[in-house]
């Protein structure tokens, strides 16, 4: 009994002595945990949007070509027409398309056709495929490949002719329309890492920042005077990426170093305790149930609390942009605050552990 009593106060001096100790553990893996969650969230988030940009910049031979490519052209944009309104056309089974004037071969769209072009008829006639302003039009990527036609050509349907300015890909929601039922903003086609977006004259700057802001995009992107463009820089958004999945790995080695220093140092401490343990008559299995309850409290309780809160956080996206990092400078600064984080706690384990067996000796009532 009195062994017992002995073994619960070496346990309690124990975690008095390791109190601070085990506070400074505490800290430096939710630390370690911490950001790496943060990090891969905000990677997640800047890759969606990325590849949402790129989406309509990729070596295809059918892309993006609005108004002839005039926005991609600083010196020509401001000549667009500024009420550029879209109006959706609805394909219908047999309706006639003639390309180029073409009145002998026109396209009847119909749903018996070989099996390679049945797919495209069936899309072609299942919603909005042409977007039209007076006699200028858009057309579906799909729409381009069955009719093989590209940006210039005309195309006529009944009595009504267009002249084809832009082959977009995806559906209509890739266009983003105001309340008026004007472009509010374009995707381009965009130099090789650029990309261009078309924004309605009556948007003001604020208003671009924060549309932009709101897709994940911060920085890297230059809007001109009149507030009609906006130019991002797809090399630097890219960048940030590669930045952050740097810092991401950097944490992740960063926490394993972290715990092995935890096991090992706890190891090695725990070893002159077992021997103090067993000469108090306590069970070995015991012993060794203690030590592992401690490290298991030190190592899991962390990353138990983090992905806790990750669950209660329905809004990632908010906690995400809350902590946004995007830039060169403070993925150095987060560097050097883990760095200091690290030698803070490497220097704090070997001040107390070199203590805590020396106090467990010199106690009378241990000897």
């Amino acid at each position: 009994m009195n062994n017992y009593k002995y073994i619960l106060d070496l346990i309690r001096k124990i975690m008095k002595i390791n109190k601070k100790i085990n506070f400074v553990f505490m800290f430096s893996i939710l630390v370690g945990i911490l950001v790496p969650f943060i990090l891969l969230g905000n990677i997640s988030l800047l890759y969606k949007n990325y590849k949402n940009l790129e989406y309509n910049n990729r070596s295809y031979n059918y892309c993006v070509d609005i108004m002839n490519n005039k926005m991609i052209d600083e010196m020509t944009y401001n000549k667009i027409s500024r009420d550029f309104k879209f109006n959706d056309i609805k394909l219908k089974i047999y309706d006639r398309i003639y390309i180029n004037g073409n009145e002998e071969k026109p396209f009847i769209l119909n749903t018996v056709d070989t099996k390679s072009k049945l797919k495209y008829k069936i899309d072609l006639v299942s919603g909005s495929s042409l977007v039209d302003s007076s006699n200028q039009c858009l057309i579906n990527y799909k729409v381009s490949k069955y009719l093989k036609i590209n940006t210039g050509d005309f195309i006529s349907i009944g009595q009504q002719k267009y002249i084809v300015r832009g082959i977009f890909r995806g559906e209509m929601t890739d266009i983003y329309l105001d309340s008026n039922n004007y472009a509010k903003y374009l995707i381009s086609k965009g130099k090789k890492l650029q990309q261009w977006i078309y924004i309605n004259s009556d948007t003001d700057k604020s208003s671009i920042e924060n549309m932009l802001s709101n897709i994940g995009i911060h920085d890297h992107y230059e809007i001109s005077e009149n507030g009609e463009m906006v130019k991002i820089q797809m090399r630097e958004y890219k960048n940030n990426i590669r930045n952050e999945v740097i810092m991401s790995l950097m944490c992740t080695i960063y926490l394993l170093i972290n715990l092995f220093i935890v096991i090992k140092i706890k190891t090695s401490k725990n070893k002159k305790l077992i021997y103090i343990l067993l000469a108090l008559g306590m069970n070995r299995k015991k012993i060794y149930s203690i030590i592992f309850i401690e490290l298991l409290l030190l190592t899991l309780v962390p990353a138990i609390l983090i992905l806790s809160a990750v669950l209660y956080i329905s809004d990632m996206g908010a906690l995400i942009n809350y902590v946004h990092i995007s830039s060169t400078y403070m993925t150095g600064v987060l560097f050097l605050t883990i760095l200091l984080v690290f030698v803070v706690t490497w220097l704090s384990l070997r001040e107390y552990f070199s203590k805590t067996v020396i106090d467990l000796i010199s106690d009378g009532d241990y000897v």
